[in-house]
């Protein structure tokens, strides 16, 4: 590396600040990337709005990191509407500010500002059970990025890709650098897809310690240590089943389920939104949680954790608690990390990638999106069984497996800003 180089780095896909798992990778990436090129750096970041810069800067509490942003273009404009043409117009709009304005901004800002890299986060950019076929914008933008600058996708979980997406990836993502947080997308990228060069196995960035993770924070009296079983249910609810008061009463059996298990008798329910949206004709985690309330008004053990948290107070919110119960990947990721089991309802392959091969631990993950309320339920209170009884073990064995995985992820931290 070039001595006293200012090294000029853009990261996008890392500008949901409301999701907490977004932000912690986002977080984690400008702070270690900084320590490993010893401040002599500046981070173009791309946000939704300025509020995000403040949060950012809050929880990054280092005035040596120098920070500049600008606002992803689609967020600018784009308002959810409850007329359904007013909102398919809005859909093509997004499309059209993605695939073109977007785009354009971004070159833009790499060639005024000559920056050396692009730092692309995880985790579900490319992985078709989000977006379906619409991800090939993904694909498209990081194709024309990698034309004219080095491009890192970082704690990615890739695929899988359907259709003419597959022969479309291999030929997007050439010259491009991949750092998969799982073996499964290590595999898949060879074997699948063909590719055979830049492809790094490492882990997620959320494995490591925050920022502000140590410092104490105003959520740390919320309720006493091993006092309460942490729930994160997911606001979506369209991942698991077809109807949102299905999906809530699955929820609803769930703290019964706890509320009635002798070993928790003494435990209250903490209720906690992972990712929160502004817009609100969008359900988030809090939707759920506001009708799961209503409930349990009457019930003194169930309590809900109100307000909108920074990563490192969320972190420290999970990890007080007994264990967690979670429809949130990165609220399992911030327990574990914090030594405390978490009980995931999985959706996606990355629970079984990251929770059951990268650590290990599958008898944690529950592939919850094809099962009914009372089967999710049976299933949920016998894993509760499990973990109260083999807790010890459990914590031991998550204690070293978020060892090994903090190691790898600071390695490829240091490949990369070293390359």
């Amino acid at each position: 590396m070039e001595n006293n180089k200012i090294n000029k780095i853009m990261i996008i896909q890392g500008e949901e600040t409301l999701n907490y798992g977004n932000f912690m990778m986002l977080l984690n990436c400008i702070h270690y990337s900084a320590k490993a090129l010893n401040y002599e750096c500046e981070f173009f970041v791309r946000l939704h709005s300025f509020k995000d810069e403040k949060r950012i800067k809050r929880e990054l509490d280092n005035k040596k990191i120098i920070l500049k942003t600008f606002l992803k273009k689609e967020f600018i404009f784009q308002k959810k509407e409850r007329n359904k043409v007013k909102n398919l117009f809005n859909k093509i709009f997004v499309f059209k500010c993605r695939l073109f304005d977007d785009l354009f901004l971004i070159k833009k800002i790499i060639q005024d500002n000559h920056i050396d890299k692009v730092f692309v986060l995880g985790g579900d950019n490319f992985n078709e059970g989000y977006k379906g076929w619409a991800i090939s914008t993904n694909l498209f933008q990081i194709k024309i990025i990698s034309m004219i600058t080095k491009v890192f996708l970082i704690s990615q979980t890739i695929g899988p890709f359907y259709s003419w997406r597959k022969k479309f990836s291999k030929y997007c993502f050439k010259n491009v650098s991949i750092y998969c947080r799982d073996y499964g997308s290590v595999k898949y990228l060879k074997k699948e897809i063909g590719l055979r060069e830049n492809i790094f196995s490492s882990s997620d960035l959320a494995f490591l310690d925050l920022p502000n993770q140590n410092k104490k924070n105003n959520q740390e009296h919320l309720l006493k240590k091993n006092s309460y079983v942490t729930l994160v249910p997911s606001g979506l609810f369209g991942q698991y089943c077809s109807s949102f008061n299905e999906y809530v009463g699955i929820w609803e059996q769930i703290i019964k389920e706890v509320l009635i298990k002798k070993e928790l008798l003494s435990k209250k329910i903490l209720l906690l939104p992972h990712v929160l949206n502004e817009d609100e004709l969008k359900i988030d985690d809090m939707t759920i949680i506001k009708e799961l309330k209503k409930r349990f008004r009457e019930n003194e053990r169930v309590k809900v954790a109100k307000g909108v948290f920074y990563p490192s107070e969320a972190r420290s919110i999970l990890g007080n608690g007994f264990f967690t119960v979670t429809g949130r990947m990165h609220a399992a990721i911030s327990s574990f990390q914090k030594g405390v089991p978490a009980l995931s309802l999985s959706y996606s392959v990355k629970y079984s990638r990251i929770i059951g091969g990268k650590l290990g631990i599958k008898e944690l993950v529950i592939e919850a999106n094809s099962l009914n309320k009372n089967t999710i339920t049976k299933i949920v209170s016998e894993r509760m069984s499990y973990l109260i009884r083999k807790r010890t073990k459990i914590i031991s064995k998550i204690g070293r497996e978020v060892g090994t995985a903090k190691k790898e992820i600071i390695g490829s931290i240091n490949q990369i800003n070293n390359s």
